[in-house]
């Protein structure tokens, strides 16, 4: 369980970088209606999900989430009981 919940983590961060607006300087409006909003993601690995491209044994979700450059954003993973 906890490879399944480090390839979801290292999924999730790849998805995010990858989707980061590198021309956001070009931008640089603030979105202030985005500031302090909590985005709570629930799921969960099956045998339905895709495979991971790099630990071909594991699952992987991916998500997309739009970033600002510059803010900070904090992702915590918890594994439910």
């Amino acid at each position: 369980m906890k490879r399944m919940s480090l390839a979801l983590l290292f999924a999730i961060l790849a998805a995010l970088m990858v989707q980061a607006d590198l021309g956001a300087a070009a931008k640089k409006k603030k979105d202030k209606k985005a500031e302090g909003v909590e985005l709570v993601v629930n799921g969960e690995l099956t045998e339905t999900d895709d495979k991971d491209k790099v630990r071909m044994q594991s699952y992987c979700k991916t998500y997309t989430f739009k970033m600002v450059k510059g803010k900070t954003y904090q992702i915590d993973m918890r594994v439910g009981s």
